[in-house]
């Protein structure tokens, strides 16, 4: 069984059904016929450690892990119960979780419900053992909790991949025997299945919604009543088991899976066939922006009633990607509004209108920027796509994607933007427009004046005389933005008491040197200067194309460099004088080449 395991993994076939394709790719849904997991029966050995499939996340999660020792088995409040939405329903298993403030289900338990999403929250969350926030976009939707008595008690809930791996259902069949607890109704009834799987955990938001006052306590886990039945919960005193049977609560990361392996074996190729790969890794980094792009509501899938429907303007935009020298955007999509169907065509960008931002003066920015002793910078996370885009405009954004990235020849599926993209014409205006509103309304914080005076695009760059006027700021300026669904990000600052409180934010630029509107901040020192382009043309090179595209390389907004760029734009100008096509060497010998 070795040598086929080894021959699988040499030849990168899917474990599943040994096809030559990714794991996550397999529409098979058979299984070992020997451990009854996700893989082929003829690579299964006794020996070799194959596990079910983890929750698909590399983010901390709270699951079960087993312990080494010997100790009593807990019992956690779990519970199987009736839910719906609207005509739809079904039992859901159920965890009860007073240390969650908000109530969560499974994708899956609302795909079986149909629910539609109601909206997204934006929300903090920070898992057990870390000092760090994360800032998500979780989807929200309406659901009903059944009671014994018939009661549908509503609730808002969050919807998310996974909660936790599977529990044993073992110690709940032991506890169900205890005298105490018979001719109790118990919430999480006996049955023979092995595993629990939650899909439904209950927060402190509705938890006393459901659970009553009674409490039944004995020798092993003390029962709660609530309206589905009692909970119980605690250890089982009389019983405990040595080595691999405990389990206790942890917060680990979810542990490599076969579809981690496969992606890897990917990557590691990168090399062998260049082209190909590099283009399916292009093609996957894609699949993960627009899937998490659709996730997170900015754009949709186009039903199919819709795409046969012609009594609407429909336009479909052109799309490819673009690799970044970027931490937080290693790779972005970049949607051509200014493409022609042919010359006879205009393009999106022809048919919007064109309505000049009002920006802030950019030299007064940078110039108050530098006025006062603590500066600090920041953007906005995917600010465009934040901004709604009214349901009658959607289909003039539409685009095409493949049904599957790894495979070219597979059938196209049709999207539309629901939020304002990057990329046409009017989209800067807008995302000014909506920032100038959003802060006007709430004039009131102290934080809006600042931000209206020192936002540029989607930047934002502020300097104090004090540091706890900006430590006052970074808190206000958050719960400001965050208001209307603005998350700001990348926060870079040359005041340390900032840097602490921002990192146990999880919102710190770590770089001791960054771009501040095309300039370069270097923190520690707290000067700001210019980004190193050195100019590699030589004398055998110098065309007009070649000297235009070197010298527009320097960014100089404040004008400080004049008495250098100055020189390059005499020479330039004196390409033109002697009527130089694009692509002829430059053969003029005085000194002015040499010294640009």
């Amino acid at each position: 069984m070795g040598t086929r395991l080894t021959v699988v993994k040499q030849k990168q076939l899917c474990f599943n059904c040994l096809g030559k394709h990714q794991i996550s790719h397999c529409k098979s849904r058979k299984t070992c016929r020997f451990c009854n997991k996700r893989h082929h029966s003829d690579i299964w050995s006794k020996n070799t450690a194959f596990r079910r499939d983890p929750p698909n996340s590399s983010e901390a999660a709270v699951f079960y892990t087993e312990a080494s020792d010997t100790r009593p088995d807990v019992l956690l409040k779990t519970a199987v119960a009736e839910v719906g939405f609207d005509q739809f329903t079904t039992s859901a298993n159920i965890l009860f979780d007073e240390g969650a403030q908000r109530t969560f289900i499974t994708e899956k338990l609302a795909n079986d419900l149909h629910l539609p999403r109601t909206g997204t929250d934006v929300i903090r969350v920070a898992s057990f053992g870390n000092q760090y926030q994360d800032i998500r976009h979780m989807d929200k939707a309406d659901i009903y909790l059944k009671t014994d008595y018939g009661k549908k008690i509503k609730m808002h809930v969050l919807i998310v991949p996974n909660i936790a791996v599977p529990f044993q259902n073992r110690i709940q069949k032991e506890a169900a025997t205890l005298p105490y607890l018979q001719g109790l109704r118990l919430a999480h009834p006996v049955t023979t299945d092995d595993v629990f799987e939650i899909s439904f955990l209950i927060g402190a938001d509705y938890y006393w919604q459901i659970v009553q006052d009674r409490v039944i306590r004995g020798n092993g886990p003390t029962a709660v009543k609530s309206k589905i039945g009692y909970l119980l919960s605690g250890p089982m005193n009389h019983h405990s088991t040595p080595t691999h049977a405990n389990y206790i609560m942890n917060v680990v990361t979810a542990p490599p899976t076969a579809d981690d392996i496969d992606r890897f074996w990917k990557l590691e190729s990168l090399g062998i066939s260049a082209d190909a790969n590099d283009k399916a890794e292009a093609n996957a980094m894609r699949d993960e922006i627009i899937a998490d792009q659709e996730k997170r509501s900015f754009i949709e899938k186009v039903p199919e009633v819709e795409l046969q429907r012609d009594d609407r303007q429909i336009h479909y935009i052109p799309h490819h990607p673009v690799k970044k020298d970027s931490d937080t955007t290693p790779v972005r999509i970049v949607y051509d509004c200014s493409s022609h169907q042919s010359k006879e065509v205009p393009s999106l960008n022809d048919c919007l209108q064109l309505t000049p931002t009002a920006l802030n003066d950019l030299t007064t920015l940078l110039v108050r920027f530098r006025l006062h002793k603590f500066a600090v910078s920041t953007d906005i996370e995917k600010a465009f796509l934040h901004v709604g885009l009214h349901g009658s405009d959607r289909d003039v954004t539409r685009f095409l994607w493949l049904l599957d990235p790894s495979d070219v020849h597979s059938p196209l599926q049709t999207y539309r933007f629901k939020a304002v993209l990057f990329g046409a014409t009017c989209s800067p205006f807008i995302l000014n427009a909506t920032l100038q509103k959003h802060l006007q309304e709430n004039s009131q914080n102290w934080a809006s004046k600042t931000t209206k005076n020192d936002l540029y695009v989607d930047n934002i760059i502020s300097s104090f005389p004090e540091e706890d006027d900006l430590l006052k700021y970074f808190l206000h300026e958050r719960d400001l933005m965050l208001s209307a669904g603005f998350n700001l990000r990348a926060w870079t600052t040359n005041s340390e008491k900032l840097k602490i409180l921002a990192g146990s934010e999880n919102v710190l630029d770590p770089k001791q040197t960054t771009k501040v509107l095309g300039m370069a901040w270097n923190t520690p020192a707290d000067d700001i200067g210019f980004l190193s382009n050195p100019i590699t043309m030589t004398s055998q090179s110098a065309t007009k194309r070649e000297i235009l595209r070197q010298t527009s390389r320097i960014y100089d907004p404040l004008g400080l460099l004049t008495p250098v760029t100055v020189r390059a734009k005499i020479l330039i100008q004196d390409t033109w004088k002697h009527d130089f096509t694009w692509d002829t060497i430059y053969q003029m010998r005085h000194r002015l080449f040499e010294t640009v």
